[in-house]
């Protein structure tokens, strides 16, 4: 069962009053849950009353009819270097000043710092740039000639149960459609290479 906090990954961090839409949070509407960061739309079931609020018509682009129905391509993945793989921006350690060490002032010997853990850096509010807040990088990824970030897979496959390509573009403005256990997607890719 996807959780708000799950729903929650998929809103804007941070970001009230930057966009024409409320997608800072979680919008109910018409019997759906939705979360959208303007490149990933997740809708659920719910039986909650509307929450109202400013947010896009996915409606429609949920109402598309399915293409395709496959699993995902087989990705390799690494530790985000832009986070440590923790899905957020990093901040620098106040304490160390960035340095990741702490020098001892009664004998002088360093010693990583306690505040970061030796690494100069702790975990902030807002989503990682690098892996859109999945903690991994994913390299770019090409799916029936679309370019999708790889980030954005990422944040799918390792937040949403299950998940399988249902839809692929079907022209400019249009996203890939992915289904899960509980509810499904749309995953907006780069412009089509020829």
């Amino acid at each position: 069962m996807i959780t708000d906090d799950t729903l929650k990954l998929f809103c804007l961090f941070d970001r009230a009053g930057t966009s024409k839409y409320d997608l800072h949070k979680i919008a109910i509407r018409g019997g759906y849950k939705y979360a959208c960061d303007g490149r990933i739309a997740v809708r659920i079931s719910t039986t909650e009353p509307d929450n109202g609020g400013t947010f896009p018509s996915l409606e429609d682009a949920f109402g598309k009819p399915v293409s395709k129905d496959g699993p995902f391509p087989e990705m390799d993945t690494e530790e985000c270097e832009g986070c440590y793989g923790n899905g957020r921006n990093k901040i620098v350690c106040e304490d160390c000043k960035g340095e990741a060490y702490e020098v001892c002032p009664a004998c002088g010997n360093e010693a990583p710092c306690k505040y970061c853990d030796g690494m100069g850096s702790r975990r902030g509010p807002d989503m990682c740039a690098t892996c859109k807040g999945s903690g991994k990088q994913y390299e770019e990824t090409v799916i029936e000639g679309y370019p999708i970030d790889g980030g954005y897979l990422s944040k799918i496959i390792n937040n949403l149960p299950n998940c399988r390509i249902t839809g692929v573009p079907s022209g400019e403005g249009c996203g890939f459609r992915v289904a899960f256990d509980g509810g499904d997607a749309i995953v907006m890719p780069k412009h089509k290479k020829d």
